[in-house]
């Protein structure tokens, strides 16, 4: 593509600053070139994060409600409960309201809280409303276009009232999801194993529903529960196919032979056609594992041609619901390193916050890590680690998520080699998994590749995977034919299913959903480290996740940056979630 830059003017890099006004500046990103100045006339879409009136309130009802040590613990919050931490406070929305009502915009608040506005504007009244010059961008490495501005300036009396506006100075290469890598089943490749009464010998070649059941003991008994529901999100072309659902129950799960999954589409997302591979991977193993736990598969469209309005869409779509899905899990993400600068972050901590409100509501959250192992989230790992750092991936990084790597091998399971770990540079390591994480620094300060790894992570950023569960080798009926799949998008829906079977067991009790379980889960690991209490997790101390031309990290006995605390064993899980 031939690039104009000299068409570009000058000042596009120094935009003028009004009197008063707070410049938010960054530099060009080395994978993006300028082509030419926007159209005056080209709509944008854009997004007002406002500040809430109580953040740090909301956070720490979000702990009292998730830790088991808290009173209060499982007292999931309600819709209105959540708006009055979460709402702008009257005065920052009437300054902010009246500096858009002097350029003639009406905004829309598109969260139910009232802390996301939009505006539909002409680049022209945006370049004026921010002291900006928008200007299109070619994203060399994907060759796609995009419109931004290196600068743009706020009004004082409106600079604390609002956390970002999005897009403006935020670059960012296209979406990527976290896989599935696909390969021919015909010929699978035998996997490392030793011999177990337990698992069926299949498994050595290819995991299906029977496999990961009697390797994580889950229960095949149909769920019964009223309330519960497991919700799968895909983006872009996605779509997942009832027809090769019932081809893969009929071959793997006989006993429900007929079950099948709820459908919806948020910004025109498709949900007719031939099925693709990450949503029926994604759909099969929650409605084949979670046995009858209701599964409803929302599709996310490109409707705003931009993938952050997708995040934030669904998200604003569950927390409108009266009683948001129990579980929401999600294959897709971004690379971290593409949002740290001083304004662009505020774009994922506010993404952030949304999953700590639905945490707040009684949603387990679930991410897969990524597969590019410390590169990102690539099966390509080495293309992407040009300043040397790691690269870890959001929001996996989001400390309001459970984030879920992956394993393979039988007996043992070992750490899979694109598993991506890491640590955010974004958001602080929490108190919960402190302990934890600070006994693997030191064990890795003694790896003989520690040199390796030295300098290029922030050992105090919260850490992750959490869990993880096996990744490679997965069935799937993809357009009527069996397929092998592999990545962390695999191991995600099948550790949704045993949330979702929790809560099954859970409501039949009377009790709560789980909600957000990160403090659950460290603090059950921490309590066996102390009185060698219950061990919930199996352990997985083999196998590293290379990248940016190193060995990556190590996985360690205990908490590792490649499968978080371990693979989960249903029945111990069972027997602590009931303990609450």
């Amino acid at each position: 593509m031939l690039l104009r830059c000299s068409l570009v003017p000058a000042l596009l890099f120094f935009a003028s600053v009004s009197k008063g006004a707070t410049l938010r500046s960054r530099t060009l990103p080395h994978d993006f070139e300028p082509v030419q100045a926007a159209p005056a006339d080209m709509m944008l879409t854009l997004v007002i994060g406002l500040q809430s009136t109580d953040r740090e309130g909301l956070l720490a009802v979000l702990g009292e409600v998730s830790h088991p040590a808290s009173p209060k613990y499982g007292q999931h919050l309600s819709k209105a409960a959540v708006a009055r931490f979460v709402a702008p406070t009257s005065q920052g929305q009437a300054a902010v309201a009246s500096w858009l009502a002097s350029h003639n915009i009406t905004p829309v608040a598109t969260s139910p809280s009232g802390e996301s506005w939009r505006i539909q504007v002409p680049v022209v009244a945006a370049n004026a409303l921010l002291n900006a010059e928008y200007t299109e961008f070619v994203h060399k490495p994907s060759n796609s276009t995009t419109v931004r501005t290196l600068s743009y300036a706020l009004p004082e009396d409106v600079e604390d009232y609002v956390r970002f506006i999005y897009p403006t100075t935020q670059f960012h290469s296209p979406m990527r999801r976290r896989g599935p890598i696909f390969e021919v089943a015909a010929s699978p490749k035998a996997r490392r194993t030793e011999a177990t009464s337990d698992v069926p010998p299949s498994c050595a070649h290819k995991i299906t529903p029977s496999c990961l059941q009697a390797l994580y003991n889950i229960t095949a008994s149909p769920a019964t529960a009223a309330g519960n529901e497991i919700a799968v999100s895909a983006f872009g072309s996605e779509v997942a196919n009832k027809t090769d659902l019932r081809l893969f129950l009929r071959e793997e799960r006989p006993d429900i032979w007929n079950a099948t999954f709820g459908e919806e589409a948020i910004d025109a997302g498709k949900l007719v056609g031939v099925g693709t591979s990450e949503a029926n991977l994604d759909t099969q193993y929650t409605v084949g594992i979670a046995s009858r736990v209701p599964t409803r598969f929302v599709s996310v469209g490109w409707q705003n041609d931009d993938e952050i309005f997708g995040f934030m869409d669904i998200i604003d779509h569950f927390l409108q619901e009266d009683r948001p899905p129990p579980v929401l899990t999600t294959s897709y993400g971004f690379d971290e390193t593409e949002w740290e600068g001083q304004h662009d972050a505020e774009v994922v901590r506010f993404l952030c916050d949304a999953y700590a409100q639905l945490g707040t509501r009684g949603t387990t959250v679930i991410f897969s890590s990524g597969d590019g192992g410390v590169a990102g989230g690539s099966f390509n790992p080495d293309q992407r680690c040009d300043s040397g750092s790691f690269v870890p991936g959001f929001p996996s990084t989001c400390p309001f998520v459970t984030s879920v790597g992956a394993t393979e091998g039988i007996n043992p399971e070992r750490a899979a080699p694109y598993s991506s770990g890491g640590f955010s540079n974004i958001f602080p390591r929490p108190a919960w998994q402190d302990s934890a994480v600070r006994a693997y620094l030191g064990a890795v300060k003694a790896d003989p590749a520690y040199g390796e790894l030295d300098g290029r992570f922030n050992a105090s950023g919260r850490a992750f995977p959490d869990v993880a569960v096996q990744g490679t080798d997965y069935a799937v009926y993809v357009a009527g034919k069996a397929r092998l799949a592999r990545g962390t998008s695999a191991a995600a829906p099948v550790f949704a299913s045993m949330i979702g079977l929790l809560n099954d067991e859970r409501l039949k009790e009377g009790k709560s959903t789980l909600g957000w379980v990160n403090p659950l889960f460290y603090y059950a690991a921490e309590e066996e480290g102390r009185h060698g209490g219950l061990r919930v997790f199996n352990d997985v101390s083999d196998g590293r996740n290379p990248g940016c031309g190193t060995r990556g990290f190590p996985a360690v006995k205990g908490w590792d940056a490649v499968t978080g605390l371990g693979t989960p064993d249903y029945e111990r899980l069972r027997n602590l979630a009931m303990g609450y």
